[in-house]
C-alpha cells in the first residue's frame, strides 16, 4: 500500500455547498486520525476520516470497509501518511496509546510488542489484519522469535480477505522453528558430519560451505544456498540407495535442517529479507556469525537497506543503515574486546571492494529505539 494519502478534499468542496459558517475543523498537524474506506470512486476513493466524510487519492487498491490509522503531515494541505515508523521512534508511548483507544485494543505488552513490528516494518496498521494476527497468536499461544512475526506480518497483509489457512499451513510444514534456530543446528550438525563416514565428494560439497580465509571460497559467502541444495540432494540420494549407514541420524539431521534452511530463505527473500549465516574456520575451530540484511523504501521510492551483523564468539553486533553507497553503523561490543583498527579495515574494505562509504559508532547499551534513530539520522545527514 502506498504510503500516502494525498489530495484530500473535503465532500462538501467537492459539491460547492459549503458555506463559510459550515467550516469543518480540520485535524491538527502530527496527529493521528482513523481512515475507513468507503467507496472506490473514478477518481480516488471516498473515506471517512475521524467520522468526518472527504475524497481522497490512493495509488493502490485497497478493500473497502477498511479501518486504518494514519499520520497528518500537513494540515495546510491535509495529507496523510500511513507509515508511522519515523513518528514512532518520536513518540511511541503516543502512538500505541492512540491506535488501542480507536481500535479498542488491550493495551497490553504481548499486544504493543505486535504493534510496534507491524509499525517498524512500515506497514499500513489496518484493524482487521492487526486483529486477526492478534487472536492467530493467542488462540495457538504461540512464543515467535523476530523472523517468524515478521514472516507473519508480510504473509498476513498480503492476503486478501481475512484468513489464516495459509499461514497455518506454512507453518506447520515450514516455518515451525525460527530461521535463527534452523542457522544454529545446521552449524552444529556441519561441525559432526564433515567427520561422518559418508562419500568423499559428499564432504567435499558440504566443505565449501564453511569460509576459509587462507583459501578464500567466497562461494561459502554467496552461494551457500546453492551449494546446500546440492548436499542435501546428494545426502537424499545417499540415504535412498544405502541401507547400511552408520551415521543415519546426523546425515537425516542435516538433510532437515538443510531443507529447512532453503524453504525458509527463498520465503524470506519474497519479503526482501535477506538473513544468512556464515560458517568461517578460525585456526582450528568453526565460528557461527549471522547477519540480516532487510530491502525498504522511502516515501519517493528510493530503496535503503538496514542491515544487522552478529558474530556471537566475540560477542560482537552491527546494525546499520546503507543508503545511497554510504553505510552508517553502530557497533555493540565490550571494550575490552574492542580492536579499532580491524574497524578500519573493514571501512577501508567497505570502500575499496562495494565502494561504499561509512560512519561507524561504539554504543555500549543495546538501545534499539536509540540506535536507530541515529542511524536514520546518520543517513539523513551524509546521504
Amino acid at each position: 500500500m502506498t504510503d500516502s494519502l494525498l489530495n484530500i478534499i473535503n465532500i462538501q468542496d467537492l459539491q460547492k455547498t459549503r458555506k463559510p459558517s459550515d467550516s469543518i475543523t480540520m485535524p491538527k498537524q502530527n496527529t493521528l486520525v482513523t481512515v475507513t474506506i468507503l467507496e472506490r470512486l473514478e477518481l480516488g476513493v471516498k473515506v471517512l476520516i475521524d467520522g468526518k466524510l472527504f475524497i481522497a487519492i490512493i495509488n493502490e487498491n485497497v478493500a473497502m470497509q477498511e479501518e486504518l490509522i494514519a499520520w497528518v503531515t500537513d494540515s495546510e494541505k491535509f495529507e496523510l501518511s500511513l507509515n508511522l515508523s519515523n513518528q514512532f521512534r518520536e513518540n511511541s508511548n503516543y502512538i500505541l496509546s492512540e491506535i488501542n483507544t480507536r481500535f479498542g485494543f488491550s493495551n497490553s505488552v504481548s499486544a504493543n510488542k505486535i504493534l510496534t513490528k507491524i509499525i517498524e516494518e512500515r506497514k499500513p496498521v489496518i484493524k482487521s489484519k492487526v486483529k486477526l494476527l492478534f487472536e492467530y497468536i493467542q488462540q495457538n499461544q504461540l512464543k515467535l522469535s523476530d523472523s517468524q512475526i515478521f514472516l507473519l506480518i508480510n504473509i498476513l497483509w498480503d492476503e486478501k480477505g481475512n484468513s489464516t489457512n495459509f499461514i497455518e499451513e506454512l507453518f506447520e510444514n515450514i516455518l515451525s522453528e525460527p530461521f535463527e534456530n534452523v542457522c544454529k543446528q545446521l552449524f552444529e550438525i556441519t561441525n559432526e558430519i564433515i567427520f561422518a563416514k559418508i562419500p568423499s565428494f559428499i564432504i567435499q560439497q558440504i566443505n565449501k560451505t564453511v569460509y576459509d580465509s587462507s583459501t578464500d571460497n567466497v562461494d561459502a559467502l554467496y552461494n551457500k544456498k546453492e551449494i546446500i541444495t546440492k548436499a542435501v540432494i546428494s545426502l537424499n540420494n545417499y540415504l535412498t540407495n544405502e541401507t547400511l549407514i552408520g551415521n543415519r541420524d546426523v546425515v537425516e539431521k542435516y538433510v532437515e535442517y538443510g531443507t529447512k534452511y532453503i524453504l525458509q530463505k527463498t520465503i524470506l527473500q519474497q519479503y526482501n529479507c535477506y538473513p544468512e549465516f556464515v560458517i568461517a574456520k578460525n585456526e582450528n575451530e568453526l565460528i557461527l556469525i549471522m547477519l540480516e540484511i532487510k530491502k525498504y523504501y522511502s516515501n519517493s521510492g528510493e530503496a535503503f537497506y538496514n542491515i544487522v551483523f552478529k558474530q556471537n564468539a566475540i560477542p560482537l553486533e552491527l546494525k546499520g543503515i546503507v543508503r545511497n553507497k554510504f553505510l552508517s553503523g553502530n557497533i555493540i561490543i565490550d571494550d575490552e574486546k574492542l580492536d579499532v583498527e580491524l574497524i578500519r579495515k573493514f571501512q577501508q574494505d567497505l570502500k575499496q571492494n562495494w565502494d561504499i562509504n561509512s560512519h561507524i559508532s561504539f554504543n555500549q547499551n543495546n538501545d534499539s529505539k536509540q540506535t536507530n534513530r541515529s542511524l536514520e539520522n546518520g543517513i539523513n545527514a551524509f546521504a
